[in-house]
C-alpha cells in the first residue's frame, strides 16, 4: 500500500458520509500527503484527527458560511490555508469553543434517561434531544454537541451515553453502536480519569471495543471480560478488539498473545515482539527504531506495516496478508514468501529478490536498487518508480497497476496486464502493450512513446497525460476524458465530441475545435492565438503569458477566473459570457486592452487591469476589488467597493462615489526589505567586528 492509501484508508475510518471524508481529506489528508513528501516521520493522532471530524461535521450540519468560501475547484479556501496538522486540531478546538459559547447550556435537563445505575452514586445516562446534547457538549468542552452527533438520535442501534455522578454533573461521555464503544472522551475531548473508567467497568467490560483502543487508558480487557494493566499482562492473553501501546512504561509484551483486531505500537520503549504472537487485524509497528527482528511464529492475518524500521530480516516463517515496509533498513526477503495483499519495499536495501514469490496485490520496490525481476515471480501489479529495474520478465504482472516512471526500462512485455493504471513517464519506453483497455489512467509524459493506439478498447479515461511527447491524436474510440495534460504537446486537434473534465494545454501550439466544453482550461504560454467560437468552460481559464490574440464569439467562463494576462487580446467581445450572476476574478493586465465591455451585469470578487489603457468601468459591472496600478482608469460607471493602485488625481473622485480607495504603496513596499537590509549588515558588522582578531600592527608582541 502506497502512503497515499494509508491516508485515504486514514480517512475514511474517520467519518462515513462522502461529503466530511471531502473535507477531511482537503485538510487532514492534504497536509499528511505535504509531510510524506516532505520525508517527515509523521502518524496522526486519531483522537485528534476524529475531533477535527467533528468539527466539520457540526460546521456541514450547521452549513457555516466558510464552506461557500471555495475556489475554482470548489475547495474551501478555510482547509487550504493549513500546513500543518496541529494548526488544523487548533481550529477546531477554536470552532468548537465559539459553538459551545454561542449556543450555551440550556436551563432545562430533559432529554435523558436512565442507561444503567452503577456503585458509588454514579451512573449512565442516554441522551435522546439536540439539547442534551449540547448541554453534555457545553459542560464537557467537547464535540458532541453543535450539530455534529445529531444523526446518532436517529439511529435505533446507537446512543450517546453520560457517566454522572451524585449531582448529575458529566465525567465521560460515550458513543456506542449495539455492544461496541465507538468513542469514550472525559473533558475536553481527554481521556478519562482513572476512577470513572474503573466506575463504568461493568458496562465496559460487557461490551465489544472493536472500535475503541483500551491502550490509549493503559489498559485493556481480555476476553473474559476482565480488566489488565499493560504492564501486567499474563501470558497467553487475549485481547478483546483491538489496541494501541502509546504507553512509555510498557516495554515487553507477553508470549502468546492474541490480539482479535488491530494492534498497533506508538512507544518507543517496546524493542522486541513476542513469540507466538498472533494478531487478527493488522499490526503497526511503523517508526519503531527498537524492534530489529520479528518473530519467526508471527501470524498477522491483516496487513503487517513496519515502514522505516530497522528490521534487516523477513523470517521464513512469517504470515501476513500483506507487508508494508516503505523506508525501512529490510534486506532480506525470503524464499517463496508469500501474501495475498501488497509487498512494498520501496526505499528500502533489498537489493535482489529471491525465487518463488507470490504477490496478490502489488508489488512496490519504488527507490531500490533492484535490477531484474525473478522469472517465477508473480504479481498483481507493480510500483517501481524511480528504482534500478532494466526488465520485466513476460506474464509477471497478472492484471492491476503498473508504474515504472523514471526507470531504466526500455520496453516492456506486450503481454502485460496493467489495470486502473499505467505508468511509463520519464522513461525510454516507445510502446504500450497490446491491451490497455482496462487502464482508466495513462501516464505517458518525457516518454518514447509517439502515437496512442487508433483505439484502446473503452470509451472513457479518467487520466492522461502525453505533455512533452509527439503524439499527435486521440484514439478515436475515445469519448470522456477526466483530465487530459498535453503541456508542450502538439495534437492536431481535439475532438468537440470529446467530454472533458480538465484541459492542460500549457505551452503546446494544439487546435482548439469551435463548440469545445471543458470544465477547467489552462493553455498558459501555448501557441494559440485564438479562443475559439463557442467555447465553454464552465469553472477557470487561464491563458496567461500564451500568444493569444483574439476571444471568439460566444466564449462562455463559468464562476472561477478568466485569466488572459500577459497576452496580446486588445478587446473582449461583447457576446462574452462571464459567471453565472457571480465570477471569482478576471485578469485583463499587461494586455492590449483599451475597454472594458458591456456584457450586462457582471459580478466579480477581483478584476485586474493593471498596465493596460483602460479608463473607465462600465455600467453593469460590480467589481468586489479592482487592481489598476499602471492603468489610467479615471471613472466608475457600475459599482466598485474597493480600489487599488488608482492614481492620486482621480482618487478624491473615486471617493465620492463611494470606492474605498487603498492607496498601493508600492514605493513602500519596495524600499522596506532594503531597509531591513542596511539594518540586518549592520548589525552583522557589529558583531563581527566585536569578535574579528585585530590587525597585524595592533597585536601585542
Amino acid at each position: 500500500m502506497t502512503a497515499e492509501a494509508d491516508i485515504s484508508e486514514f480517512i475514511a475510518g474517520l467519518d462515513e458520509n462522502d461529503d466530511i471524508r471531502r473535507l477531511l481529506d482537503l485538510s487532514v489528508g492534504r497536509v499528511l500527503r505535504a509531510a510524506e513528501k516532505r520525508g517527515e516521520e509523521f502518524r496522526p493522532d486519531h483522537r485528534k484527527a476524529a475531533h477535527v471530524a467533528d468539527w466539520l461535521r457540526a460546521s456541514f450540519v450547521r452549513n457555516e458560511t466558510w464552506l461557500a468560501n471555495v475556489d475554482d475547484l470548489k475547495r474551501p479556501r478555510k482547509l487550504l490555508k493549513f500546513s500543518r496538522f496541529e494548526d488544523i486540531v487548533k481550529e477546531a478546538d477554536k470552532a468548537m469553543r465559539a459553538a459551545n459559547a454561542r449556543d450555551g447550556v440550556s436551563s432545562s435537563g430533559g432529554g435523558q434517561t436512565l442507561y444503567r445505575d452503577l456503585e458509588h452514586g454514579y451512573r449512565l445516562v442516554q441522551l435522546h434531544t439536540r439539547d442534551a446534547l449540547q448541554r453534555e457538549s457545553s459542560r464537557m468542552g467537547h464535540c458532541v454537541g453543535n450539530g455534529g452527533y445529531d444523526y446518532v438520535l436517529e439511529r435505533k442501534n446507537e446512543a450517546i451515553i453520560s457517566l454522572r455522578d451524585r449531582h448529575d454533573k458529566p465525567h465521560a461521555t460515550l458513543h456506542i453502536s449495539g455492544d461496541a464503544i465507538l468513542q469514550m472522551r472525559g473533558k475536553q475531548n481527554k481521556q478519562p480519569k482513572a476512577d470513572y473508567i474503573t466506575a463504568m467497568m461493568p458496562v465496559i467490560s460487557t461490551m465489544r471495543n472493536s472500535s475503541l483502543f483500551f491502550g490509549e487508558f493503559g489498559f485493556l480487557v481480555d476476553t473474559k471480560g476482565i480488566r489488565h494493566q499493560l504492564t501486567e499482562l499474563p501470558d497467553g492473553v487475549e485481547v478483546d478488539g483491538s489496541l494501541v501501546i502509546v504507553e512509555g512504561s510498557v516495554t515487553t509484551l507477553p508470549d502468546n498473545m492474541t490480539v482479535h483486531g488491530r494492534l498497533r505500537i506508538e512507544n518507543g520503549k517496546l524493542a522486541a515482539l513476542p513469540r507466538g504472537l498472533t494478531v487478527k487485524g493488522s499490526l503497526e509497528i511503523d517508526y519503531n527504531r527498537k524492534i530489529r527482528d520479528l518473530p519467526s511464529d508471527l501470524v498477522v492475518e491483516g496487513r503487517l506495516s513496519m515502514r522505516r524500521t530497522r528490521i534487516k530480516k523477513i523470517p521464513a516463517g512469517l504470515k501476513a496478508e500483506a507487508l508494508y515496509a516503505t523506508g525501512s533498513e529490510l534486506e532480506v526477503i525470503p524464499e517463496g514468501f508469500t501474501v495475498q495483499g501488497d509487498l512494498y519495499l520501496s526505499r528500502t536495501r533489498v537489493k535482489a529478490l529471491p525465487s518463488g514469490i507470490f504477490v496478490g496485490g502489488v508489488l512496490g520496490i519504488g527507490e531500490t536498487k533492484i535490477e531484474a525481476l525473478p522469472e517465477d515471480l508473480s504479481c498483481g501489479g507493480i510500483d517501481a518508480r524511480e528504482s534500478a529495474l532494466k526488465a520485466i520478465p513476460p506474464k509477471v504482472v497478472r492484471g492491476g497497476p503498473v508504474d515504472v516512471s523514471h526507470t531504466k526500462l526500455h520496453f516492456i512485455p506486450c503481454d502485460l496486464k496493467a489495470v486502473g493504471r499505467l505508468d511509463v513517464s520519464g522513461t525510454e519506453i516507445s510502446s504500450l502493450p497490446f491491451d490497455i483497455s482496462q487502464v482508466e489512467q495513462l501516464v505517458l509524459a518525457r516518454s518514447g512513446v509517439t502515437a496512442l493506439p487508433e483505439e484502446l478498447g473503452r470509451k472513457e479515461l479518467k487520466f492522461l497525460d502525453i505533455s512533452d511527447t509527439s503524439i499527435r491524436k486521440i484514439p478515436s474510440d475515445i469519448i470522456k476524458i477526466g483530465e487530459l495534460t498535453a503541456r508542450r504537446c502538439n495534437l492536431d486537434t481535439i475532438s468537440a465530441g470529446i467530454e472533458i473534465e480538465s484541459l492542460n494545454i500549457e505551452g503546446s501550439t494544439t487546435v482548439l475545435p469551435d463548440n469545445l466544453s471543458v470544465r477547467h482550461l489552462r493553455m498558459g504560454e501555448a501557441k494559440i492565438k485564438k479562443l475559439p467560437d463557442g467555447l465553454t468552460v464552465f469553472s477557470s481559464l487561464y491563458a496567461t503569458g500564451s500568444d493569444l490574440t483574439e476571444i471568439g464569439q460566444n466564449v462562455r467562463v463559468g464562476t472561477g477566473f478568466f485569466d488572459i494576462s500577459k497576452t496580446d487580446v486588445e478587446c473582449i467581445p461583447a457576446s462574452l459570457k462571464v459567471g453565472i450572476g457571480y465570477c471569482a476574478g478576471i485578469d485583463v493586465s499587461k494586455t492590449r486592452m483599451i475597454a472594458l465591455p458591456d456584457l450586462g451585469d457582471v459580478k466579480v470578487d477581483w478584476l485586474s487591469i493593471e498596465k493596460t489603457s483602460i479608463r473607465d468601468v462600465p455600467a453593469g459591472w460590480s467589481i468586489k476589488n479592482i487592481r489598476a496600478r499602471g492603468a489610467p482608469l479615471s471613472s466608475v460607471f457600475g459599482k466598485v467597493e474597493k480600489a487599488y493602485g488608482v492614481s492620486r488625481k482621480h482618487a478624491a473622485a473615486f471617493t465620492a462615489r463611494g470606492v474605498n480607495v487603498v492607496p498601493w504603496g508600492i514605493r513602500h513596499a519596495l524600499l522596506a526589505p532594503y531597509r531591513l537590509g542596511l539594518e540586518i549588515a549592520a548589525v552583522i558588522a557589529i558583531v563581527y567586528a566585536s569578535f574579528a582578531p585585530p590587525p597585524e600592527n595592533d597585536r601585542p608582541v
